[in-house]
């Protein structure tokens, strides 16, 4: 069937809106920006879209059936594994993941802004996906028994906590690093790229980052616990402008935050918000800065007695895992970090400063049965990992009603899929 005109024209209208999101996108893209880049007048956009509110409705039906397709296509995979090649289930969807998303960075960022801040929720969000798979055949019902997840209700509720976390951590750990490389590699386009990057995350999923004889127990991990606790009564609430910042993106996304609303939610005058900053990036980006700034020194504080390196790792994710569950404030602001892979949006080097009483040993970033891989792992993007998987399950908790004690059981369990690797872990049970 040939494409008409008008069609064809729609489908340009969205394939511009998208490429917006070829690296990460905290805004709205304004519909001038997209005419002025698909060569068409903004007025030609509303013979194919009735407002911008259509617009970005449509560019959600098309990302999620999108990803319908990819869920589909990887169960075909699973049936066609050439087992003598792959020795996990990880390394297929792993396969079919970075080949996706390396094509198509678009998708991997736009998936990224909407989980990070979607102001209708993850129910909404998850009822998309669950339209799009049942026109194939699928649904997360039957997909959630694969996940130790039950969706059958709104609130979702984990069944098997084990399963559900290997799951949650291979996700998080796989899109995390997929943004790093994407965002910080000089050149993508090289063959071998998909191949180093998929190589990495298979060996890191499979068999750990520590060598069998440095890693700790469950038991440690609790011993270490009883070392690593913060003092909340002792840390300054955060800054009245970070605390409305943060209302705003709650309920409107990052892209919602406009200099109105915090000037409202303040009780101020917008013109009197600009006495401290020249504009509203440079505003968001300064409160980042200070509070997370403030995170890192607490946990530094925290982390700075332990000297082997597995115990300061567990320390690290143990402590982040902490501050994300009292400063639900941060939490919500932090998400960025998925689409970024470092701790503070634009500089690299500020974060590597305040890191300075964690153990910095090159040694100890190289994966235990992979020193030869040319995917090298620096400390700052090793502990923004670590803070990404501990926000990601801290996120978790009011979607599937857990305790805070279930968390940090969820917690321990993923330190060992980090340290040990999922195939090892499970193939002990």
């Amino acid at each position: 069937m040939k494409t008409t005109t008008k069609e064809s024209t729609k489908i340009k209208i969205l394939k511009t809106a998208f490429s917006f999101y070829k690296k990460p996108c905290l805004t709205h893209v304004s519909l001038g920006d997209i005419a002025k880049k698909a060569g068409i007048s903004k007025a030609a956009i509303f013979k194919h879209f009735r407002n911008k509110e259509e617009l970005l409705t449509q560019m959600e039906d098309h990302f999620f059936s999108v990803v319908a397709d990819f869920i589909l296509s990887t169960y075909k995979n699973l049936a066609d594994a050439i087992w003598a090649k792959d020795v996990s289930i990880y390394r297929i969807i792993l396969r079919n993941s970075v080949k996706t998303f390396f094509e198509n960075p678009e998708y991997l960022f736009y998936m990224l802004s909407l989980l990070a801040y979607a102001p209708k929720g993850n129910y909404y969000l998850r009822e998309k996906l669950n339209h799009k798979l049942e026109e194939r055949g699928l649904s997360l019902c039957l997909i959630g028994s694969s996940l130790g997840v039950n969706y059958s209700s709104e609130q979702s509720q984990i069944f098997d906590i084990s399963k559900h976390t290997a799951i949650s951590y291979a996700f998080t750990s796989t899109f995390f690093f997929l943004s790093y490389h994407i965002l910080n590699s000089e050149n993508t386009e090289m063959p071998d790229q998909k191949e180093v990057l998929c190589t990495f995350l298979a060996d890191l999923l499979d068999f750990g980052f520590y060598k069998p004889e440095n890693r700790i127990s469950t038991e440690r991990m609790k011993e270490i616990e009883k070392s690593a606790v913060i003092d909340f009564s002792k840390i300054p609430e955060p800054n009245p402008f970070f605390k409305a910042l943060a209302s705003i993106v709650n309920t409107c996304g990052l892209p919602g935050v406009t200099i109105e609303r915090l000037a409202k939610e303040l009780g101020m005058a917008k013109s009197s918000l600009y006495t401290y900053s020249s504009s509203k990036n440079e505003f968001i980006f300064n409160l980042l800065r200070e509070e997370l700034t403030s995170m890192i020194s607490v946990l530094n504080q925290v982390c700075k007695n332990f000297k082997n390196n597995v115990d300061l790792s567990y320390a690290f994710i143990y402590t982040a895992t902490q501050y994300f569950l009292n400063r639900k404030d941060v939490l919500v602001t932090f998400q960025w970090i998925r689409m970024t892979g470092r701790i503070f949006p634009d500089t690299k080097n500020l974060a590597e400063n305040i890191i300075q009483n964690l153990d910095d040993d090159a040694d100890s970033f190289g994966l235990q049965e992979n020193d030869t891989s040319s995917f090298k792992m620096q400390k700052e993007t090793f502990y923004s990992w670590l803070s990404a998987v501990a926000s990601s399950f801290v996120l978790q908790k009011n979607n599937h009603n857990l305790s805070d004690e279930q968390i940090f059981e969820i917690i321990r369990i993923c330190f060992s899929y980090i340290q040990s690797g999922l195939t090892n872990c499970n193939s002990n049970k």
